[in-house]
């Protein structure tokens, strides 16, 4: 139940983000699936699946996940590899999505040059800077039965 939660979590972002940033900003994105023969992603052939957000010359790859562990951010590494020798591309980001990275894992990524975006405060950082979100009730519509909440987005 765990593993299938995380899987439908994963790609429902990927479908939201998608969705955002192609219908509003006119950006593209693409989940990858190409068959590595050599292996250099596994160290035998496999399928590498990778997530590509593409605009103008920004080519971003991403790697979206429920949890990432260290041997987990080499991997990712290497996708991004794979990717830029087969089609001749440089990244210009790495960015990984995850609710959990392990302390470790945050190093490397660190060390490789990768974004990690983890916790709330993480994305609020990166997204929301510009905005404070808060909810006013009105106390008396909601003692007299006519709740009114109202929710508010400031510069």
């Amino acid at each position: 139940m765990g593993a299938r939660w995380g899987l439908y979590a994963e790609e429902s972002f990927r479908r939201a983000m998608k969705g955002i940033l192609e219908d509003h900003f006119n950006i593209q994105v693409l989940h990858v699936n190409e068959f590595d023969d050599e292996g250099f992603v596994f160290s035998r052939p496999d399928q590498v699946e990778i997530d590509i957000i593409n605009q103008d010359s920004a080519l971003i790859l991403c790697e979206i996940k429920s949890s990432m562990s260290k041997s987990d951010m080499h991997i990712f590494e290497r996708k991004v590899r794979f990717y830029e020798q087969r089609h001749q591309r440089q990244a210009t980001q790495m960015v990984v999505i995850s609710p959990m990275v392990e302390d470790q894992a945050r190093k490397l990524a660190q060390k490789l040059g990768i974004t990690v975006y983890s916790y709330p405060e993480d994305v609020e950082k990166a997204v929301l800077k510009p905005f404070r979100y808060f909810v006013s009730f009105d106390a008396g519509a909601v003692s007299s039965g006519r709740a009114n909440r109202s929710c508010f987005f400031r510069t």
